[in-house]
């Protein structure tokens, strides 16, 4: 049994996105909310979000607002800050070139995909920002808007002396490059190997004009701090999602959840307790969500929501749902239809 690999994002870059499309003027809150997203969530730091959903988010905004090139458009509104460790850890540094090797080495604080490395070409710097997962990798809109971010960043922290000399994208060819080319300011190169951002190797050499060593060893405990925090976070989502595959086949067990993510039962157990949750609790969990979205957003019967969430006869069922909200299945679903909430069809 095996299961392909799940990366995923701090909800910086969500969150970011979010602001700049509010101030592009597009209706953010709306559109963000048909993805289930609600501003509170948006705003939540700890927050972590599936990598693989990044493609699905820019075909969606592209339909959504008719825009060909809604990643350039959107970049251009970036924030400069976010407030994150990272940038921290840059600005407190000696040099430029210091804050970006400090940058790559904690890269998985924004993303487990990301493969961003830094090499040196004679005069010029190559900063490759390289995804895991081919499809975000080549996805155009997410470079044209996230290129423009890092640049914006860069320039900030150098106090305007950063300038980059040519952009790679992995993505094919717009039918133009002009307006990308007028945004950037620089040489663009589409269907490249990598994404990558060329500039002047000196630039690696400018003092920081925040560099404030004293604070760079704090910034990379708590960066250190944070990752542990991540992995473990990370690892419990990834229980979460094998439990719900295992569901779609009958009643999940440890051994089946252990097998998927590859590891032994013991380190399942032990890493789900050092989270503060347990195999149990996790699939307690899950189940009450589901068995909730399926009363509150379709029509199916009690016998189907039943068997979709792996409970082995309705009695079961109906005295785990009293357990978790209080009420049964019948009453919570006609509390929340008099809500105005219309149910989806039964699949």
């Amino acid at each position: 049994m095996s299961t392909d690999p799940s990366y995923h994002d701090s909800n910086a870059l969500t969150r970011q996105v979010y602001q700049a499309m509010e101030r592009a003027g597009i209706d953010a809150e709306a559109f963000m909310a048909e993805l289930g997203l609600s501003p509170e969530a948006i705003e939540q730091r700890d927050r972590r979000t599936l990598h693989e959903r990044i493609p699905h988010f820019w075909e969606r905004l592209e339909q959504e607002t008719g825009d060909t090139n809604i990643g350039l458009h959107v970049g251009r509104f970036l924030p400069t800050f976010g407030g994150e460790v990272l940038e921290y850890l840059f600005l407190s540094s000696m040099t430029f070139g210091e804050g970006l090797d400090r940058a790559l080495r904690y890269q998985a604080l924004l993303s487990g995909a990301a493969m961003g490395s830094l090499s040196l070409d004679g005069e010029t710097a190559i900063l490759t920002i390289d995804s895991a997962l081919p499809a975000v990798n080549a996805n155009r809109h997410l470079y044209e808007c996230l290129s423009q971010g890092i640049i914006g960043f860069f320039r900030s922290v150098t106090d305007g002396s950063f300038t980059p000399r040519r952009i790679d994208f992995a993505a094919p060819a717009p039918e133009s490059s002009a307006e990308a080319e007028q945004y950037l300011q620089c040489d663009l190169a589409y269907d490249s190997p990598h994404n990558c951002i060329r500039f002047d190797v000196a630039v690696l050499d400018r003092p920081s004009p925040h560099a404030e060593p004293r604070l760079v060893e704090l910034h990379e405990r708590v960066a250190e701090d944070r990752l542990k925090e991540l992995d473990a976070t990370d690892f419990v989502i990834a229980a979460r999602r094998a439990i719900a595959r295992e569901l779609e086949r009958g009643t999940p067990s440890l051994a089946q959840v252990a097998e998927r993510l590859h590891v032994p039962q013991r380190e399942l157990r032990s890493r789900l307790a050092a989270a503060d949750t347990s195999f149990n609790k996790e699939l307690d969990r899950y189940r009450e969500r589901l068995a909730c979205r399926l009363l509150y957003r379709t029509n199916q019967s009690i016998d189907e929501i039943v068997y979709l969430t792996g409970f082995s006869e309705p009695s079961t069922f109906y005295r785990a749902f009293r357990r978790w909200r209080d009420e049964t299945p019948i009453q919570y679903r006609q509390r929340m239809r008099q809500r105005g909430k219309s149910p989806a069809p039964a699949a």
